[in-house]
């Protein structure tokens, strides 16, 4: 593993050795944290960016992105969007005929792929994840449902 050393930061000279694998900003996490308060110092700047992430604009851009840096794909190479999943949205849950929905529609999609799968309630979209997401886990709940070991 090669060693650098820490860039620091403004005007800071840091002598600490970090792994060249992982980062591409040569900063230890200490100098890192610190510039990054530098930044946000400014009040005004925060109040600014809270204003911003409060507003119809702002969520959308701030979960479009969220959904591009976490991989969720309609398609080959192509990202999800706030259009694509409004589209979706107005059939509601794809689950709404197995038990109770509430909550707001979510985004569901593969952990594994990052496959977009449509929109499901938080109720139903908790279910799943909490089953592991997968048809195998599924089947398994189905057999305990239908041949229970005490009968």
């Amino acid at each position: 593993m090669k060693l650098v050393t820490c860039a620091g930061h403004e005007g800071y000279k840091c002598k600490n050795k970090i792994s060249a694998y992982k980062s591409r900003v040569r900063r230890c996490h200490s100098c890192a944290a610190h510039a990054k308060r530098e930044y946000d110092v400014s009040p005004e700047r925060r109040e600014q960016r809270r204003k911003y992430r409060h507003t119809t604009r702002g969520r959308t851009v701030c979960r479009e992105g969220w959904w591009r840096r976490n991989g969720i794909l309609v398609g080959p190479e192509e990202p999800l969007t706030m259009k694509r999943f409004k589209k979706d949205a107005k059939k509601g849950c794809r689950l709404k005929g197995f038990g109770v929905c509430y909550g707001n529609l979510v985004a569901d999609h593969d952990h594994l792929t990052g496959r977009y799968r449509g929109p499901l309630c938080m109720c139903h979209n908790h279910v799943l994840g909490k089953l592991g997401d997968t048809s195998e886990n599924l089947r398994r709940v189905a057999n305990i449902l239908d041949f229970p070991k005490w009968a």
